[in-house]
Parts: C-alpha cells; sequence; structure tokens
C-alpha cells in the first residue's frame, strides 16, 4: 500500500507526511497497482472489490475527475464500509467537489476505523473550519439527522423523527422554496418549517425597518394577528431578524417564528425560515425550531440560486474564467467575499 502524490503523480511510503520528490502534502491513499491488490485481498472478496474501486477511483482523482472518482470510492465503501481508505479517499474528493457537509462523516468514519489517518485529518480540519470550526452536526442534538439541500449549498439538522415534505419548489418564483420539513402529528397539527429565498435588492431600511414593515404586512394577513417579540440577531455573521407572533389559522390559534437571514450586501440573498405549529404545542415546538435554525450550514463556496441566471456577469466569481457570448452564469453569493457572484458551470459543479 503507498500513497501517489497529488501534484507530481510519485508513490511514496504510507507513512512519509510529504511526497519525498516534490514536497506535497496532498496524495491519495490505496494499493498500487492491481497486482499488489491480488497479492494482499486475492481470497477476501470485499476487500478485494473495495480496493479495485479505490484504486480506479484513485487514478480519476490524480486526473482531477472528481465526479468519476466519487463513483468509484463509493462503491469502494458499498464493497468493505470498514476501509479506512475507502473512507478517507471519499471524504478527501467530496471535499474537492465542495461538499464539505458531505465528506465530514466519511473523514471521521477513516479516523474510527484508523486513527494514524493523516489525510482524513487534515480534511477534516479544514471541512469544520468552513463552519465555524465545529463538526457539522454541533448545533444539533444528538438524535438529530442532517437534511442537506446540494441544488442550494446548505444543510440544516433535522430530528429524526421529522421528514422532508417537499423541496426546490419554484412554483412562485422569484419567492423560491427550497425545502419544507415537518415533525410528528401532534393534537392540532404538525409542526412545519419552510424555507423561502429571494434575491433582493438592499433598500437602507436595516433590520428594523424590514420588522416594522413586515409586521404591518403580517397584520393584513392573519386573523387576530398578535406580535410577541422581534430581535436582530446574527446567523452565519449576517444580519437575521427575528420576530414570533400568532394569529388564528383553520386548524384554531397558531404560533410562528419567522427568522430572516439577509446573505451578502448590495443585491442580497433573502433566506427565511417560517416555523409554524399549533400555539399550545409551542413550548415543545419552539425550542426544536430554534435547534434547527441555528444549525444552517452552508458550504464552503457560497449559497446559490440555481433558477437565476446573471446575464450581466462577465467572468466566473471564483475561477476568473470569462464568459463566452450567450453563457448563463449561476448566482451564487459568496459569504467570503460578501457578494452575489456569477460561477461558471466548472466551479459550480465543484465548490
Amino acid at each position: 500500500m503507498a500513497n501517489k502524490c497529488m501534484s507530481c503523480g510519485h508513490q511514496y511510503s504510507l507513512g512519509s507526511p510529504s511526497c519525498p520528490k516534490c514536497g506535497s502534502r496532498e496524495s491519495i491513499g490505496g494499493a498500487s497497482s492491481l497486482e499488489e491488490i491480488d497479492a494482499l485481498f486475492g481470497g477476501q472478496d470485499a476487500q478485494r472489490e473495495s480496493a479495485e474501486h479505490s484504486h480506479k477511483g484513485g487514478e480519476f482523482f490524480m486526473k482531477g475527475d472528481f465526479k468519476k472518482a466519487r463513483i468509484e470510492f463509493e462503491a469502494a465503501i458499498k464493497a468493505d464500509p470498514n476501509s479506512a481508505n475507502g473512507q478517507e479517499n471519499l471524504g478527501a474528493t467530496l471535499c474537492k467537489l465542495g461538499l464539505y457537509l458531505e465528506a465530514i462523516p466519511h473523514l471521521e468514519r477513516a479516523l474510527q476505523i484508523q486513527p494514524s489517518k493523516r489525510h482524513a485529518k487534515e480534511f477534516l480540519a479544514e471541512a469544520r473550519s468552513l463552519f465555524g470550526g465545529k463538526p457539522a452536526a454541533a448545533a444539533s442534538s444528538a438524535s438529530d439527522a442532517r437534511y442537506s439541500n446540494t441544488e442550494w449549498n446548505f444543510s440544516l439538522p433535522m430530528p429524526r423523527e421529522w421528514e422532508v415534505i417537499f423541496e426546490n419548489s419554484i412554483q412562485a418564483f422569484p419567492w423560491t422554496k427550497p425545502v419544507c420539513l415537518a415533525g410528528p402529528e401532534g393534537a392540532r397539527g404538525r409542526p412545519y418549517i419552510t424555507v423561502v429565498t429571494q434575491l433582493v435588492e438592499d433598500n437602507g431600511m436595516g433590520l428594523s425597518g424590514y420588522m416594522a414593515k413586515a409586521e404591518s404586512d403580517l397584520r393584513k394577513a392573519f386573523n387576530n394577528f398578535r406580535l410577541l417579540t422581534k430581535s436582530e440577531q446574527t446567523l452565519l455573521g449576517w444580519p437575521s431578524a427575528w420576530m414570533t407572533y400568532t394569529y388564528r389559522g383553520d386548524s384554531g390559534p397558531r404560533k410562528e417564528l419567522n427568522v430572516t437571514t439577509f446573505f451578502g450586501k448590495g443585491r442580497m440573498m433573502w433566506f427565511q425560515c417560517l416555523c409554524e405549529t399549533a400555539e399550545n404545542q409551542a413550548p415543545h415546538d419552539f425550542p426544536v425550531f430554534e435547534r434547527i435554525i441555528k444549525g444552517l450550514r452552508v458550504g464552503s463556496a457560497g449559497i446559490r440560486h440555481p433558477q437565476v441566471i446573471l446575464s450581466g456577469a462577465t467572468s466566473c466569481g471564483l475561477c476568473g474564467k470569462s464568459f463566452s457570448s450567450g453563457s448563463k452564469p449561476n448566482a451564487m453569493v459568496s459569504l467570503k467575499l460578501g457578494r452575489l457572484i456569477g460561477v461558471c458551470d466548472s466551479c459550480r459543479d465543484a465548490y
């Protein structure tokens, strides 16, 4: 078994911290040839199949074809879930694709199997650093699963008894609904969280002005509307308006937590979490709502808006490549740059 340097292709000992030829610390681990696989796993079908897929995945990885590498590494851990190399290599590949949230459990699993896995440690540290220095599930309870939306590049903790009702709805464009989650049935219905997004221009009103207008609009929309609280907070470092209120719905008294976060400056991503439940169930459901919202994580490149094309963008905001005439740049709010950028198809898939 050996490391293969991602920079120069040189094979070297698994125990070496860097390539002795070029000094690079980036490598992919596994058997160095099909002959070595035969020697190591000749009579072990599952381990042999896993090693063969890892070998093929390593070749694709070295060529920079991370999509095909991912397919092979997924097949490797399907054949042998306890392969530390397979888990590490899949985690590294997902990081290269920008899918850090998906990478974390594979990198953690690799370290559970083999704590000395250096590359797993390094990629895991990178993935966690992109989410405030914490594991992706740090804001969740131990019983939470995790919902990931790859179209929009975000994830939320989700209690295991909850389910996805719908996702990626664009029926009321430009208002779009990336996801609706629902909890278990109660005496007066189920608790819901619906994420609503839109690209908006900064009108200079600030959070206080936004909440004043929102309160006025809600009073017109709901019967027996009563504002309970409103506060200015931050979510992932961006301004966030938190409002709680009650109203009378078709099924009786309802209570809602409305959290609207504005990502970016100038032209911003309005990211709203509408959380509603029966008023008498609120003492149980509201702590769950808050835990889910505060557990929001966004991928390293930013949050995407897959239904918007930035026709005015001249070059990719990530790689700098110029857009050709007639191209359709993808819209993404980069949380690092703090603004809306156009992204080419390659970067949209790779980051």
